[in-house]
């Protein structure tokens, strides 16, 4: 067990989980009992591309106390328990960064006095270093990103380019760690029997093949998304290879989803928004294939092994795919991608509709073909 702090609501106290300027590339020396804080506020997806950092720190110094700070509490779930951090706070940069909750924040930072403290990839390029700063650690690592990178003590140059875990590695080999984790989410035994239990109620038999959809991608990224009717198209298609099809999502995606479910029918299933992120990856893990566009879900189905089908609009996949994904599949558009110029799309993604249904189910069928038992 571990405590959890949401600096949010610092009333309710501790809890256990429920559901730039140098290059130095010295090793850190480990002591006992040195205090790590990592820095995670971004979404589910960037925060597993982390999870091989934290691997790798855990396996440099076995005894030293890792802190996450995530923007949501059940993001600790990703990293499955004492065995790669002991301690939680909680801090969502989109609910407002008012004087009050920066505050608490600090607060809570500056009482667990770190050694050591890591801002991974792409989180602010301002306000970072200057937690890092206020922190109080002797070694604070992180991105050269704007000039505040002068209040690390090392960095690295960002790279834009390369995948969001190779950035993640570069800024671990600060420390002088030998990062080579890849991303990694554990399954809890009694998530898996729980969803088990879901799975056999719902009507599914033990040796049923299924095939995970996520039709999501955000509340606010709408534009990444491929369109409800060619998500319909495709599962009627690949569910004629004995797969049963089920929706994922999160509590975003239930609209979606009922809509995919109401013109299937019954022998879809839908799991949207009736399950907590690790039950989430322990049905990922039961699945032969899962399919989606750009979305943390399609980052977790990867990091528990999952065959993956993610298909790519105006997102840099050499940047953000989940890590190791299986095949990527994006329309030859010369204006993609350009999220990092336009994050709320140009209003008309051609880069997502230019994707077709015989393309994906082409992957699809080879996939589940060559897995078939």
């Amino acid at each position: 067990m571990y405590s959890i702090v949401d600096s949010d609501n610092p009333s309710q106290g501790s809890a256990s989980l429920i559901p730039g300027r140098r290059h130095e590339q010295h090793r850190v020396e480990p002591r006992g009992g040195m205090r790590i804080g990592i820095l995670a506020t971004d979404g589910i997806g960037d925060v597993i591309c982390a999870s091989g950092l934290v691997t790798d720190v855990r396996r440099a110094w076995p005894d030293a106390k890792i802190c996450m700070i995530v923007r949501f509490r059940e993001m600790a779930s990703l990293f499955g328990g004492a065995s790669r951090i002991d301690d939680v706070i909680v801090y969502d940069p989109a609910r407002g960064n008012s004087p009050a909750r920066v505050m608490t924040l600090i607060r809570e930072i500056r009482r667990r006095r770190f050694d050591t403290f890591v801002v991974v990839t792409d989180i602010d390029r301002h306000k970072a270093p200057c937690l890092t700063l206020v922190s109080g650690a002797r070694v604070r690592v992180g991105e050269a990103a704007s000039p505040l990178a002068r209040l690390y003590s090392r960095t690295i140059p960002r790279d834009a380019t390369e995948h969001k875990v190779s950035s993640n590695r570069r800024i671990a080999a600060l420390l002088g760690i030998d990062a080579v984790s890849p991303p990694y989410v554990p399954i809890d035994p009694a998530d898996a029997t729980a969803v088990d239990r879901a799975l056999a109620d719902a009507g599914v038999q033990p040796g049923d093949r299924l095939l995970a959809v996520h039709p999501g991608s955000g509340l606010a990224e709408s534009h990444k998304r491929w369109s409800i009717d060619e998500y319909e198209a495709m599962i009627r298609q690949v569910s004629s290879l004995t797969v049963r099809p089920i929706l994922v999502g999160a509590g975003g995606d239930v609209a979606l989803c009922d809509i995919l479910q109401t013109r299937l029918g019954s022998s879809v299933l839908s799991f949207a928004g009736k399950l907590s992120l690790s039950r989430s990856a322990a049905l990922l893990s039961k699945c032969a294939l899962a399919v989606g566009a750009d979305s943390g879900v399609m980052h977790l189905a990867a990091a528990v092994g999952t065959p993956t089908i993610c298909i790519f609009g105006p997102t840099d996949e050499r940047r953000t795919a989940p890590f190791g994904a299986t095949r990527i599949v994006s329309a030859n558009i010369p204006c993609r991608p350009c999220y990092s110029k336009l994050p709320h799309g140009c209003g008309n993604p051609v880069c997502m509709s230019g994707v077709t249904v015989a393309q994906v189910v082409a992957e699809a069928n080879g996939l589940l073909f060559a897995s078939a038992p």
